[in-house]
């Protein structure tokens, strides 16, 4: 079984441009265009789940007509965040 990975609702600081193209593609919901980062970047925490980004994420994406990063990041919120979050 896969190991849960670790989630924070630490204050979402989203990366300013001029830093995400130094970042992993995985830190994105759209990976290819580097959009809608949604794990943190800096700091002791870096590379975790954020679920304020996630929550912040979805009424953008769907404001943005961003459907793919929407679905991914519904599903990504409802399995790490809805349970154990606040």
């Amino acid at each position: 079984m896969a190991k849960k990975p670790r989630v924070t609702w630490k204050k979402w600081d989203a990366p300013p441009i001029s830093k995400r193209k130094a970042l992993p593609k995985s830190y994105f919901l759209l990976e290819g265009s580097k959009k809608f980062p949604y794990k943190e970047w800096q700091g002791s925490l870096k590379g975790v789940i954020n679920c304020n980004a996630l929550k912040v994420a979805i009424p953008r994406a769907a404001m943005s007509k961003h459907p793919t990063a929407l679905r991914k990041a519904k599903r990504l919120y409802d399995r790490y965040c809805k349970k154990g979050g606040k």
